[in-house]
């Protein structure tokens, strides 16, 4: 998988490590079936299931599809399920005095090729960064440990902006998902 990073000077505008709390994130299903587990982003500490990793990149916490374990008497596999399409949103943030913005972040992803299963990153309602998609659909992606992700970002005279992790998925192969710290 492609590493990036972002050689400059940088002014912090929202700075959170989800130890305290959620950091104000909310998630959703945007589209499919509504099922226990069919908005599986949880706050928490991963379980170590479905390619997920057993510990968050700093501290205790980290968000995530299906961390894994027992939620309120029901088991988690790690995984996302099928058939399903969710996000997890940040707040909005005030970007009035920027021309450029970098989100960067921690991530441990694993999901299928972007032909079956697609990771999005939207800035604004606006796609930043998605999964590879493959001619043959061989091409999983599959971090096996934490990496920092750095994007940076044109604000396009937007005075505020926010963020939103999406994972979308096929009746296929399912696999890890999305963890950010």
């Amino acid at each position: 998988n492609p590493y990036s990073f972002y050689v400059g000077e940088l002014e912090k505008i929202y700075c959170t490590d989800f130890e305290a709390d959620d950091g104000g994130f909310t998630h959703s299903l945007l589209s499919g079936d509504e099922q226990e587990g069919a908005d599986d982003w949880q706050w928490g500490t991963p379980n170590g299931l479905g390619g997920d990793p057993s510990f968050a990149a700093s501290g205790s916490n980290s968000w995530g599809n299906d961390l894994g374990g027992v939620v309120n008497g029901e088991q988690y596999n790690g995984e996302y399920q099928n058939g399903k399409h969710n996000q997890l949103l940040s707040a909005n943030y005030d970007i009035s005095d920027y021309e450029t913005v970098v989100i960067s972040y921690d991530r441990w992803l694993t999901v299928e090729d972007g032909e079956y299963d697609q990771a999005i990153i939207m800035a604004n309602d606006s796609e930043i960064w998605s999964n590879h998609s493959s001619s043959g659909g061989d091409d999983h992606h599959r971090d096996e440990q934490w990496q920092n992700h750095s994007l940076p970002i044109s604000t396009n005279g937007d005075s505020y902006m926010q963020f939103a992790w999406e994972i979308s998925s096929d009746q296929g192969l399912t696999m890890g998902g999305w963890n950010i710290d």
